[in-house]
């Protein structure tokens, strides 16, 4: 029985109108999970990046969920969260917004395939310029030159906030040779170690515990 439900499936999508590269394809008075259905069938037919416009924000998770389940890894599934601020709103956004934010921006620059799922607010909102966004990435390589007061004042000039002890995204504190950052878009801060003007070491660590998780080339 479910084998003919879904055999007789697979030839209901495969007649389909499959929207042209670059144009607006509108589908209405789908149910449950056939969108997500119809837009794991136009990732997989299609070397172009996808932008898939939800009405709100538990579209965009239920979506996004539902292509993972069709099996896209989550490098191919990115998603835009909503600032969840009103205009007029007197608080900044929560920290975990900002940095998944900033991270889809930053994933933006660089990719070439998989689609992005965000709702009409998140679309409507105003982005910075890709080159703003590009030129305020931190790029470090162990052996790399590390100008500590340059960096210091890049970091403080970009918004992060210089801290006895890193706790959280967008802190960062400087002790001698040693400078630990957590960068928004991070799950883990890292740790910079210093030989004079070269970088020596780059390691991830817990921020309850301060101690070292991993070890990078570069990050």
């Amino acid at each position: 029985m479910l084998e003919a439900i879904l055999m007789e499936l697979n030839k209901l999508i495969k007649q389909i109108q499959m929207p042209a590269p670059q144009t607006v394809h509108n589908w209405q008075g789908g149910a449950g999970c056939a969108y997500s259905c119809l837009l794991s069938r136009v990732i997989s037919s299609s070397d172009r990046f996808v932008v898939y416009v939800a009405s709100g924000s538990e579209e965009v998770e239920r979506v996004a969920n539902e292509l993972r389940f069709f099996g896209f890894p989550d490098t191919d599934v990115l998603t835009f969260p909503e600032w969840e601020t009103l205009p007029y709103d007197i608080f900044s956004p929560h920290d975990d917004l900002i940095s998944d934010r900033l991270a889809t921006a930053s994933d933006l620059l660089q990719v070439t395939g998989g689609v992005l799922v965000v709702s009409v607010r998140s679309l409507l909102q105003c982005m910075p310029p890709t080159e703003f966004v590009r030129s305020r990435a931190f790029v470090f390589q162990q052996g790399q030159r590390f100008d500590i007061q340059e960096e210091r004042r890049q970091l403080i000039q970009t918004g992060y906030r210089l801290v006895e002890l890193v706790l959280e995204r967008g802190e960062f504190a400087v002790r001698g040779s040693i400078i630990d950052i957590f960068p928004m878009g991070s799950d883990r801060p890292i740790r910079v170690d210093l030989d004079d003007e070269l970088i020596d070491g780059i390691r991830t660590f817990d921020p309850e515990s301060q101690r070292t998780v991993s070890r990078l080339d570069a990050v």
